[in-house]
């Protein structure tokens, strides 16, 4: 996810832009959708959605914190 973040120009503005989060939060509900239509033996769950959006949160502030101390923004 932090390579689609650079590719799609998140290091090129200064300004935060919720678009990229909501991108990575979409394809977490897409994919626990997926889970809950497709027969893989795989089950949709909250619980999953939540842990998505925490990980998301979390790995978005750690890597705004490292990029902020590289003066990368």
């Amino acid at each position: 996810m932090s390579m689609m973040w650079i590719t799609n120009g998140f290091l090129n503005t200064k300004k935060f832009k919720w678009f990229y989060l909501f991108n990575v939060f979409f394809l977490g509900l897409l994919i626990e959708f997926f889970q809950y239509i497709l027969p893989t033996g795989r089950y949709f769950e909250i619980v999953d959605i939540t842990a998505n959006g925490l990980g998301i949160l979390l790995g978005f502030l750690i890597s705004y914190s490292y990029l902020l101390k590289n003066k990368h923004l």
